[in-house]
């Protein structure tokens, strides 16, 4: 049966990727085709700026049968193609891709489909991502009833439109196919052999892009991620926009790494991007400031940055937290919205990168490497045609893998193969299991394994040993898919010591560690994270290992997803190898490593799913830790060659330049800033100049190209039949009024020497010299200078001008000065000067540590004296963290944490029995069509004290009858046994001792009593069930401070063990137990409340030199526990060599 139909497309669904290789024991369910081989083909059969027109072709699909639960599922796959990833409904082939919108275009989209249909199958459901962090296992099988007996067809529609949303100005519209849907009640396919699609663009501009918001570094990425990739309009850029107020390189970082940032803008100038630099303290401290900042440059620089570097950990530069992570406490720490900012999308308009460094050193270290990289790359073939693989298989059983870890890194490894590459096995698994096949279900179809990987062919041995060994003999890529953690990969396990261990010098990879967690770079102000301020995560390991490490490295910053993160990765590859996911992307390779992550995302987004919440994660976790704009290289670099004019006069406004290697980048620079760029498309261009040529300084002229070493040489000004007057060797002279040093000093008054020069063929009469500045740390005390009659070829050393630096001006400040020389006859010549001033404070510190003993209940406090022993002024900056033993159970986002009487360290068990002298509960107020004592609530039980509770306090709480105590009452059923935080119907604030199917039986009852020391709630002999064969006893106690403890006497058979606490929302909360067949008789659970008991006076303070101050810090003991509390403070400054110290804190509190 053949239906023709059309149908207009608004709706949305939800997407995952299936393996491309069919089963060893699928058959094949031909579309009118017996061709089994062919993939679907997308064909672009019109597209301009008045629409698109798309044909997809599919032959077929395969069809397998897997057993689940003894029921006979079919799992339904076509090559190349993604799955529909809806948990629970069925896991159908899907086709997505971008269409380029015009400018002011609405859209309409008509379909048209022929239809097959095939009887009696049982589609194999989609399944939750499993996550891929060490010991986290893999979700519940997923089936829901309700899609299996709809009587409407899975999806809805055979083509769905996906909204708009924007990439770097272009406006796009995400399509997605579906060659198959499923009509559940029936058990039957519905295929569509042929779906033709005519999207019409109405209102069209005639145009993709605005001027100010294209960029030339974005337009392979535009063309790669669309369809209609030929529709878009080849802009010709003006580069002398480079040459305006705006930058195409941002570069945001903290005073104290500015030597390292300034190194990097200047080469990145060398390589034809301008730079800004801008510090957080100009911006101020905030996420909020920053992304203010970085929005209004998008939106009125020009350039618009197109590129955004990081420089500093985050308590330097701060990074963004906005959504809750499915499976971490708290949020998902992100740069990516300092770059997702043109509308409200995922996707990065500015390609952006961080290097997470502490410490100057650490700074400069790696800038050295990205520039040893860029233009110094290692002179060692072997390194360019070697990579690496690092991979673990997960066994399911039966010899066949549980996730796709290997066979993700094979298909990898065979394209690299493809291309030149060498790349190592770094396999492992246990040494009992025997891999025989790959996943069957989720992630492929249960093919063999390749014959070289079974044993005894293959060892399944790989370790540190064969990491370290690759690296330190060079490898231009390492990848790794796992398991991860903060520490490290599980499996081959490659720990921080393991990666500082290191020493491969020069020979730097870019490492893809796709994993969970190994990019958890914010430690440091992530508020659920309780490791020290000084511990290095693993990402950070590799940039900062300073014996090499690597280039850069993509890590995650929170535990990511499997399949996701297998389909991103092949993303990252088929950006720089366009044919490695087949049907996907444009032909042009993108190198530069923030692209390459960006097309990633969307790659796998596109390929594998579009599950809102783990797309946001996904897209906010992964990172590039490095230069953004540095492009990855796939081969040894070749010499690049230039053809230029040796000389050109002053005045000129243009140069021509040519060039045997088209698509050659140019930048001409003075006193290290561009003044013209150009892009050689055709190997020859002639580059504007962004002003007239004035200055006699040589110009350097630097060509670059990917995979090429970089060509510099210099252009030298020439005079005209005019005078040009012009000031050289420049310096600053503080002789008179300063230390001498030549160098210019916070508190010092400097004078310049320089010569001056008539460059020019005429002579010129009366020359005097102007300098102008506008600064609030530097004045001109002199700002006049006469020079006197030049002639032709004169150089005359003068020294003049006297201009006074503030004894506040911080180190490293830098100004511009303008220098104008006048003659009589009218003529005047500019140039501009910059000067950089050092003072350097120093921060000494009269202990290394503070360690104080108080009493339970009590306060004290101890004095800390700071010093600034250094030149200029100390600018000080205090914070804190309170520790606490790691292996305590939480925190959650409150910083709640627990310990029961298991723990060596937790509370001893003590029960009060209050059953003969507390207040039994008498009424109780049914919520649903069974008596209150089954399911139902108190009346408020008033607080002897108030009580704390998250963000809020309160006076009286409610029982319910199900084991929970509430502060508002309920008015639905409260049912039982989820994991808590949920938000189960009108439940979210509460606290949970035994959240179980409870019944206050005829002999039971529930008790409650309290004094100005603790408040308790008994429930005694309450029935686990609707009967009396089982019960329990046991009592939820309130303390004045905010911690809790659950106390268990009895607990008989308990089908599964809920308790906990949760905040107003649902969002916040700490589990205690979730455990099935769980007796906890004889334990006690203590719930600690986050207690700030640290205070310190002042938090900043600015300390002249040779001053000194005392630093109060105050101890509160009255809200803790017996026992040691550790916190560590952390005194951030402009100190160069200690920016950052660190200073233990323990206090001893005692009964």
């Amino acid at each position: 049966m053949i239906v023709r139909g059309l149908a207009i497309v608004t709706s949305i669904i939800l997407l995952s990727l299936f393996t491309a290789e069919r089963s060893h024991a699928a058959t094949f369910l031909p579309f009118g085709s017996s061709d089994e081989s062919a993939p679907p083909v997308l064909e672009v059969e019109r597209q301009d700026h008045q629409g698109v027109s798309l044909i997809l072709r599919s032959p077929g699909a395969y069809l397998d049968e897997l057993e689940v639960a003894g029921q006979t599922f079919h799992t339904v796959t076509m090559p190349d193609q993604g799955m529909i990833i809806d948990p629970g409904k069925p896991a159908l082939p899907t086709y997505t891709h971008f269409l380029a919108v015009p400018k002011g275009a609405s859209v309409e989209v008509t379909v048209q489909t022929e239809n097959l249909e095939y009887g009696d199958y049982l589609v194999y459901p989609s399944q939750p991502p499993a996550a891929d962090g060490v010991g986290l296992p893999t979700p519940p099988f997923a089936f829901d009833p309700a899609s299996y007996s709809s009587r409407n067809l899975y999806p809805s529609a055979p083509v769905l439109a996906d909204g708009r949303t924007t990439l770097r100005g272009l406006d796009l519209l995400l399509l997605r196919f579906f060659p198959v849907q499923y009509l559940g009640a029936e058990r039957t396919l519905v295929t569509h052999p042929t779906i033709r699609v005519r999207v019409t663009f109405k209102g069209s501009q005639g145009h993709f892009f605005h001027t100010r918001t294209y960029s030339p570094w974005f337009d392979g990425l535009y063309r790669n991620l669309v369809v209609n990739r030929d529709s878009l309009e080849r802009v010709k850029y003006d580069w002398r926009r480079s040459g305006g107020e705006g930058a195409d390189y941002l570069i945001v970082t903290d005073d104290r790494f500015l030597p390292a940032a300034k190194r990097l803008a200047k080469a990145k100038r060398l390589l034809g991007l301008s730079t800004r630099i801008v510090t957080m303290d100009q911006l101020g401290r905030s996420a909020e400031q920053l992304v203010a900042y970085i929005k209004n440059a998008y939106s009125t620089w020009q350039p618009a940055p197109s590129f955004l570097l990081l420089l500093g950990d985050s308590e330097f530069v701060p990074t963004n937290y906005r959504t809750k992570h499915p499976y971490n406490p708290g949020l998902t720490g992100t740069d990516l919205y300092y770059a997702a900012i043109d509308g409200e999308d995922l996707y990065a308009d500015i390609s952006h990168g961080r290097i997470s460094v502490d410490t100057l050193e650490q700074a400069e270290h790696s800038v050295n490497k990205i520039l040893a990289y860029e233009f110094d790359p290692i002179d060692d073939q072997s390194y360019y045609t070697r990579a690496a693989n690092a991979a673990y298989f997960q066994h399911a059983g039966n010899g066949y893998a549980e996730r796709r870890f290997v066979l993700t890194s094979e298909e990898t490894r065979t394209h690299l193969q493809k291309k030149g590459l060498a790349v190592d096995r770094i396999y492992v698994t246990e040494p009992d299991v025997n891999p025989l096949y790959w996943n069957k279900g989720t992630y492929a179809n249960g093919e063999p394994i390749p014959d070289e990987l079974r044993r005894p062919n293959f060892a399944w041995d790989g370790d540190r040993e064969d990491i370290i060994a690759a690296i330190e003999q060079g490898r231009l890529v390492l990848n790794h898919r796992d398991h991860g953690a903060t520490w490290g990969w599980g499996d081959p396990k490659f720990t921080v010591a393991d990666v500082l261990s290191i020493n491969n010098g020069k020979k730097t990879p870019v490492v893809f560690s796709i994993n969970c967690q190994t990019g958890w770079f914010d430690n440091e102000t992530d508020k659920n994270n309780s490791t020290p301020f000084e511990e290095v995560h693993f990402s950070e390991a590799w940039e900062r290992n300073p014996q090499g490490g690597a280039v850069g490295v993509v890590a995650a910053t929170r535990v990511s997803y499997s399949g996701w993160n297998d389909m991103i990765f092949k993303g990252f590859y088929d950006a720089v190898y366009p044919d490695f996911v087949p049907g996907y992307g444009g032909s042009t390779p993108e190198y530069r490593l923030g692209h390459i992550v960006t097309y990633g995302k969307v790659a796998g987004e596109n390929i594998w799913a579009k599950w809102p919440e783990y797309k946001t994660v996904e897209f906010e976790m992964f990172h590039w830790f490095g230069d953004p704009s540095m492009q990855l290289r796939t081969r040894y670099p070749r010499k690049l060659g230039l053809t230029h004019p040796a000389e050109i006069p002053f005045g000129s406004t243009e140069v021509t330049i040519e060039t045997d290697l088209p698509g050659t980048h140019v930048a001409l620079l003075q006193h290290d800033e561009m003044i013209g760029a150009g892009h050689l498309e055709q190997g020859r261009a002639t580059i504007s100049l962004f002003r007239p040529l004035t200055d006699n300084t040589l110009i350097t002229v630097v060509g670059s190209a990917h995979d090429a070493f970089p060509y510099r040489s210099v252009i030298r000004p020439s005079a005209t039949g005019a005078a040009f007057v012009s000031a050289t060797s420049v310096r600053y002279d503080d002789t008179a009024h300063g230390d001498g040093d030549g160098i210019p000093e916070a508190g010092e008054k400097v004078s310049l020497a320089m010569t001056v020069n008539n460059f020019g063929k005429a002579a010129v009469q009366a020359v005097s010299a102007r300098l102008t500045l506008g600064d609030r740390y530097l004045n001109l005390e002199l700002p006049m200078l006469g020079i006197g009659d030049l002639n032709p070829g004169d150089a005359r050393p003068v020294n003049g001008f006297l201009l006074a630096i503030a004894p506040e001006t911080p180190d490293g400040y830098e100004a511009t000065l303008r220098l104008t020389f006048s003659a009589e006859d009218g003529l005047s010549w500019n140039q501009e000067l910059s000067i950089v001033v050092q003072a350097a404070p120093a921060l000494e510190l009269d202990q290394t540590s503070v360690e104080l003993t108080l009493q339970a209940g009590s306060i004290g406090k101890a004095t800390l004296v700071v010093r600034n022993s250094g030149l200029g002024i100390l600018d000080l900056g205090l914070s804190h963290q309170l520790l606490r033993d790691r292996d305590a159970g939480g925190p959650d986002d409150a910083g709640y944490t627990f310990r029961d009487s298991n723990d060596p360290k937790g509370p001893a068990f003590v029960w009060e029995d209050i059953s003969s002298f507390g207040t039994a509960i008498a009424t109780w107020h049914p919520v649903s069509n069974r008596p209150g004592t089954d399911d139902g609530y108190s009346d408020p039980l008033a607080l002897p004290f108030p009580f704390p509770y998250y963000s809020a306090v309160h006076t009286a709480v409610h029982a319910v009858s199900n084991g929970l105590l509430t502060f508002a009452p309920i008015s639905d059923s409260t049912n039982y046994g989820f994991k808590i935080p949920y938000a189960y119907k009108n439940l979210s604030e509460l606290i949970a001792p035994l959240w179980q199917n409870l019944t206050i039986g005829s002999d039971s009852a529930v008790y409650y009593h309290g004094n100005a020391e603790r408040f308790i709630v008994q429930y005694q002999d309450v029935w686990i069930g609707s009967a009396d064969k089982y019960r329990a006893t046991f009592q939820v106690v309130l303390y004045p401070s905010g911690h809790i403890d659950f106390r268990y006497q009895r607990t008989d058979s308990i089908t599964l063990m809920v308790a906990g606490i949760q905040d107003k929302q649902a969002i916040t909360g700490l589990l205690v137990y979730y455990r099935p067949k769980a007796n906890l008789a004889g334990v006690a659970a203590r719930i600690r409340r986050k207690v700030e008991w640290l205070g310190y006076s002042p938090k900043t303070a600015k300390l002249p030199t040779g001053q000194e101050m005392e630093l109060l810090l105050a101890f509160d003991a009255r809200d803790l526990e017996p026992g040691d509390h550790a916190a560590q403070l952390v005194l951030r400054s402009n100190d160069p060599d200690h920016g950052k110290i660190i200073l233990p804190i323990l206090l001893h509190v005692i009964e």
